[in-house]
């Protein structure tokens, strides 16, 4: 993972790319959105990215230098019970091909 600057002008062009090429399900999962005020209700993919980073906040590992490895923390977070389960529970949200 890197750091990006949320104030960032790059920050800010991944926000409207991310929202671009997932907005209403144009990938495999439906996005949920409020007809009348527009709002997002459900959007599995922000939420997955939320699953993941708190998962590998909490795995850190350490190379042979001593330095953390967030990458560590990335794979365990993704092999983890919490995400499998958060995985299962969007089936309702596949969109149908």
């Amino acid at each position: 993972m890197i750091t990006i600057d949320p104030d960032s002008k790059l920050a800010e062009d991944l926000k409207y790319s991310k929202r671009s090429l997932s907005f209403m399900g144009n990938g495999e999962y439906m996005i949920v959105q409020n007809e009348e005020t527009l709002e997002t209700e459900h959007d599995p993919y922000a939420e997955a990215v939320n699953v993941l980073n708190g998962e590998a906040k909490q795995s850190l590992g350490y190379m042979k230098n001593g330095q953390a490895s967030e990458s560590y923390g990335c794979f365990k977070a993704y092999q983890s019970k919490k995400f499998n389960e958060f995985i299962a529970g969007q089936d309702a949200f596949i969109t149908a091909k």
